[in-house]
């Protein structure tokens, strides 16, 4: 069974994005950060999550509304979470920065339930960080699509 847009898309999340790393640059090894977005991911903490964003951050699903600021984009993890995504699985092919911009781009995978059966949803994902006044990357733009 073929997953529809609208389902894939709360599924896949931004952020499903790569996460913003803590106080080190994108130069230094960016694995630290990603491997904590997705353990708060699979641990299910919405709130902690929300931390990892800029107070004007923006979440832009394929097929959804755009949500903006971390106490949106909390509750719409706990949407996605109550929904049942489960499994999210990342991986950076692309990590870079020029002074305090950054980019992640990657690849995804995540499941969620389709008419009580699970399914697979993937694609690909672009999130842009911003290193903030206190030294730590946030995530300032997260967007991604559907593979085909």
């Amino acid at each position: 069974m073929k997953p529809k847009g609208g389902t894939l898309a709360l599924a896949s999340m931004l952020a499903l994005g790569v996460p913003a790393a803590s106080a080190q640059t994108f130069a230094d090894d960016p694995r630290p950060a990603e491997d904590r977005w997705e353990a708060l991911w699979q641990a299910k903490d919405a709130e902690a999550l929300a931390a990892l964003y800029a107070t004007d951050a923006m979440r832009l699903p394929p097929h959804g509304s755009r949500t903006v600021g971390p106490e949106a984009i909390e509750a719409v993890f706990e949407e996605e979470f109550a929904a049942g995504l489960e499994n999210l699985q990342l991986e950076a092919t692309e990590i870079g920065h020029d002074g305090n911009l950054g980019r992640a781009v990657g690849d995804q995978s995540v499941e969620f339930p389709v008419e009580g059966e699970m399914m697979t949803g993937t694609g690909t994902s672009v999130v842009h960080h911003r290193k903030e006044e206190d030294g730590v990357w946030r995530i300032v733009i997260g967007t991604w699509n559907d593979a085909p």
